[in-house]
Parts: C-alpha cells; sequence; structure tokens
C-alpha cells in the first residue's frame, strides 16, 4: 500500500541553470545503502539495480513515507522554459502511477509535463498532475507502462500540435528549428532495458543533439551521434503549441 500525499505544499529552490543540482548524487554502495535498498519496494530495488545513478535518491523513499509532501511548482517555469524534469525526482518518485511508482513507471507523463509546460507555462500540470491525468485518460497501463497515444491524441487533448515525423537528420533539425520539441520512443539500448521515452530538445553546431533523458541527469549531460541513435530510436513525436 503507498502512503497518501499529505496536504502541505512545499517548494525547494530550483537553479534553472544546474536542474539536476538538487539530486542527491549517488556514489559507492555502503553495506548500509545495501540493506536499505533491500527494504525498499521491489519495484523501486529494480530501478536502483537497473539505473544505479538513482540510487541516493530513491533511498529518500523512507523519509518520503513517514512524511509525505505534495511539491508546487507555481512560479517555478515560465512559457519558454524546458523544465528537465527526472522521473525519479524524491519530489514525486514515490508518487502512485497505476500498480508502480513515478519513479519507475512515469517516463511518459514526466516528458509530457515538460512539454506541456513549455509551450504554456502552466505549472499546475506538474508530473504528478500529469500522472493522475494519465491514468485517468487510459493513456497508463499497469504491466505496460505508458502508451505512445499520450503524445499524439493525448497532446492534443491538452491543446497541443502534434504529429510524427521520420528519425532522419535534416527532418529533426527543421522540427527543431520550428519550435517542436520532440518526443523519442527508444527500444533496449543506451537508455534502457526495453522501452522507454526522452525528449529531444536541441542540436548543437557540430549537429550532436541535445537530449533530455527524464530517468537520466548521466545522460542528459551528454551530446549525442545522429548515428548512435538512429538503431534505438522506434518513433518520434513533433509537439507544438
Amino acid at each position: 500500500a503507498k502512503t497518501p500525499t499529505s496536504g502541505v505544499f512545499v517548494r525547494i529552490p530550483i537553479d534553472k541553470s544546474k536542474p539536476f543540482a538538487h539530486l542527491e548524487k549517488s556514489t559507492i554502495s555502503t553495506e548500509e545503502d545495501k540493506k536499505k535498498i533491500n527494504k525498499l519496494p521491489e519495484i523501486l530495488q529494480e530501478s536502483v539495480g537497473k539505473y544505479p545513478e538513482a540510487k541516493n535518491e530513491i533511498l529518500k523513499y523512507f523519509t518520503w513515507k513517514s512524511d509525505p509532501k505534495n511539491y508546487d511548482l507555481t512560479g517555478v517555469y515560465k512559457k519558454g522554459d524546458i523544465p528537465r524534469f527526472i522521473q525519479w525526482d524524491s519530489r514525486w518518485g514515490f508518487e502512485p502511477i497505476g500498480d508502480s511508482y513515478m519513479a519507475h513507471s512515469a517516463c511518459g507523463p514526466v516528458a509530457m509535463s515538460s512539454v506541456y509546460i513549455h509551450f504554456t507555462g502552466d505549472n499546475k500540470m506538474n508530473p504528478v498532475e500529469m500522472s493522475k491525468w494519465a491514468v485517468k485518460e487510459g493513456y497508463y497501463i499497469n504491466d505496460f507502462g505508458t502508451s505512445g497515444y499520450i503524445f499524439e491524441e493525448g497532446a492534443k487533448k491538452l491543446g497541443l500540435k502534434s504529429y510524427i515525423i521520420p528519425f532522419e537528420m535534416e527532418q529533426i533539425k527543421q522540427a527543431i528549428d520550428d519550435g517542436n520539441l520532440l518526443v523519442l520512443h527508444v527500444r533496449k539500448g543506451d537508455f534502457t532495458y526495453s522501452g522507454h521515452y526522452i525528449m529531444l530538445i536541441g542540436y548543437d553546431k557540430d549537429d550532436k543533439l541535445i537530449i533530455h533523458d527524464v530517468n537520466s541527469p548521466n545522460n542528459s549531460q551528454k551530446r549525442w551521434d545522429y548515428d548512435r541513435l538512429v538503431n534505438q530510436v522506434t518513433t518520434v513525436w513533433a509537439i507544438n503549441e
């Protein structure tokens, strides 16, 4: 059973120029860490096992369980910002999504929240609210995860425009130049052991791709070669207002 969040709304200061600075960095696991990990819900143990950089943040589960809070993003992001949300951020990672936790299973809604806030400036649709909306609208399916339809008809229900483009460099660059944010579905590879959604938010002067991976600050701070990604990407949604 998951602990319901309290009615307490709190904020932590976020430096938008250092979007991952507030996350607890992972170091080498101590024996004490290992004992704590073994006490986590099984699905969070799985997240730590697969994605070690999430370890220290996910270990905040025990603090959250004893004192759950709701986080208020009002005024944090304005239209045009690209919130660099991470799904296992302890502000929301332990909230339920279907039969799972957001830290483990909310890559789709977390990416959609970032896209939505970018185009609208409406901070109310934070990752928690977007996850609730995804479940209510049927875009999140237990034992499967988030359907790609959240980025098609879902985006349109939210008042945005969306269309699928091929993962070809010139079309990617044109879509970005036209003001779109791109959401990519990727298969097993650099980002996931199964399936995952990441954002493509730009490219640099050397045509390296700028990725925001909602499951990895490390991946989000690298530049990526098109050739490295081309066989991992299955679908590209270009979303605009």
